[in-house]
């Protein structure tokens, strides 16, 4: 997991393969109107995208939803959510975070967690994440939001607008995982947005 973490942290930099059709466990969302899907990337049993703003790139982007799946992974969700605030701690001049919430989703155990980072020693931003962690029957599946502007002291707050954190709280309740095979996990009857595709 240290390793695929820090590939996620990279993702900016990292070349994408072909999209293919959700597997029959996925995650649906209803997505920001107009967002554009990154290519998707896939190295071992991790499969990730980046859904970005128009006009924004992998290189160069100020607000992103991150995708991923790690196929046969176990750990517990409030486990990972807690390693990815843990990895972000050390690499920040000063954040804060909320508790890690274990509201389940669709049935599967879940967690997230909210945090803020107010210089981060990567990329001299500020940012923040949301990180939500769904335990399916076939892999771990994430849902992040990031965030990044200028970066700011230990001891402010970091400048996210707040029609902005408007906009992810209904984001984020629109985020579920299911699965065709399994009446317990149904998907929605109708089908969330799915942003345009670069894979053209």
């Amino acid at each position: 997991m240290k390793k695929c973490l820090a590939l996620i942290l990279m993702l900016i930099a990292v070349p994408a393969g072909a999209q293919t059709s959700p597997p029959a466990e996925h995650v649906m969302a209803r997505y920001p109107a107009q967002w554009v899907a990154q290519p998707i990337m896939r190295q071992d049993r991790l499969t990730a995208q980046q859904i970005l703003p128009p006009g924004q790139t992998s290189q160069e982007y100020s607000d992103a939803i991150i995708l991923e799946r790690y196929d046969e992974e176990h750990q517990a969700p409030k486990d990972y959510v807690a390693s990815r605030a843990e990895a972000s701690r050390r690499s920040c001049d000063g954040m804060l975070s909320s508790q890690v919430d274990e509201t389940p989703v669709n049935g599967y155990k879940a967690a997230s967690i909210q945090f803020t980072c107010t210089k981060s020693h990567r990329n001299g931003k500020s940012g923040v994440m949301f990180v939500v962690a769904i335990a399916g029957r076939d892999a771990l599946h994430i849902v992040s939001r990031v965030w990044l502007g200028q970066a700011v002291a230990a001891n402010q707050l970091v400048p996210i607008p707040p029609s902005t954190l408007a906009e992810w709280a209904a984001f984020v309740r629109t985020i579920t995982l299911c699965d065709s095979r399994d009446n317990l996990h149904p998907c929605p009857a109708t089908a969330a947005t799915v942003p345009t595709s670069t894979n053209k």
